[in-house]
């Protein structure tokens, strides 16, 4: 089985950078993304999609509730579950999502991916 894939949307490229080892020591693939507009952009390329998307709020060209507005109203990419990871939570627009408060601890980070992703598989069975 494929280790799972996670995309981090994330401005600032040394807390990119941090969270991308972090998760990639713990043995998931990592994806990257500095904004919104670009994070759509790869995801609509036609390749593999993530597992999951980890979401900064505040970023610049395409902030994060504009980038998981969109992503809801694609059918393509509406499925794909949000960790938001952002000084500024919560985030009541997003309210469905989960969220992580910054900064944050490891621990933190690897229970909140942890959780969105065997809640997003166990959907899955319950769908099949």
């Amino acid at each position: 089985m494929a280790s799972p894939t996670v995309m981090v949307v994330e401005d600032e490229a040394a807390i990119r950078e941090v969270i991308s080892l972090i998760l990639s020591y713990e043995g998931y693939e990592i994806q990257t993304a500095v904004n919104g507009d670009d994070a759509l952009a790869q995801l609509r390329r036609g390749g593999a999609l993530p597992d999951l998307i980890l979401l900064d709020i505040t970023m610049p060209v395409m902030d994060g509730i504009a980038f998981r507005l969109t992503q809801l109203r694609d059918p393509e990419l509406c499925e794909i579950p949000v960790v938001v990871a952002s000084a500024l939570v919560p985030v009541q627009e997003l309210s469905s999502t989960r969220q992580l408060q910054k900064p944050f601890r490891i621990q933190e980070l690897l229970d909140a991916v942890t959780q969105a992703l065997g809640h997003a598989r166990g959907l899955a069975r319950a769908t099949a």
